[in-house]
């Protein structure tokens, strides 16, 4: 009867143990969430975020290390901020999209060439922008606080351009400043006017005050 007893305490000890151990597995996991990826995660389910406004999408603050492919969708204003993406390729980018808000993330460098509409918006604030190459220029275009080293683009209608706080950039420029209305330019290289340059036929920089 002694052994019996013990046995049975045996295996209730083993299996409160079990238990407490499971408990403290699912805490450090609940504490350890995998970071989301679109393509991976359940919980982002584009059809139903867009049930409402199928033409804006706001996927910010999900803690989303890739750029997910939007490039069937008809999507104009766009918010992915506050995640983890380091690049945005131009090949995911919704075909109509007009506003693009993509600051706090880690996004190295930016890229549009003249196969995409232009942008009316473009906020990439935050970010670890070296190079900035929209061939077609927006209305308004927000890039402070990054390390900026070259910024080009074309267009006339930009309104607004803050390239505050990229202590690499020059006040030599690939893009017209005075086309622009309003620039925000505090901690640039240099505190000299910014100035655009056009490469001449003879391989001479030629610089337009």
């Amino acid at each position: 009867m002694t052994k019996l007893l013990t046995y049975f305490l045996l295996i209730s000890f083993l299996s409160c143990n079990n238990k407490v151990q499971d408990e403290v597995k699912t805490d450090e996991n609940h504490k350890k969430a995998p970071e989301l990826n679109i393509a991976e995660s359940d919980s982002l389910n584009l059809t139903e975020l867009l049930a409402d406004n199928p033409f804006e999408l706001n996927i910010s603050s999900k803690n989303l290390t890739e750029f997910p492919d939007l490039s069937s969708y008809e999507i104009h204003s766009l918010n992915v901020s506050n995640n983890k993406i380091k690049s945005i390729p131009q090949t995911k980018l919704p075909k109509k999209l007009r506003t693009l808000i993509a600051n706090n993330n880690g996004i190295t460098n930016f890229k549009l060439s003249n196969s995409i509409d232009a942008l009316e918006k473009i906020d990439l604030s935050n970010n670890e922008l070296d190079t900035f190459y929209v061939y077609k220029g927006s209305n308004k275009i927000i890039l402070n606080n990054n390390n900026l080293v070259y910024v080009k683009f074309f267009g006339n209608n930009i309104n607004y351009l803050d390239i505050s706080n990229n202590p690499n950039l020059n006040n030599v420029v690939d893009f017209f400043p005075r086309g622009i209305d309003t620039i925000l330019r505090n901690n640039i290289l240099n505190k000299k006017p910014l100035y655009d340059f056009l490469q001449g036929k003879d391989g001479v920089i030629i610089i337009k005050d």
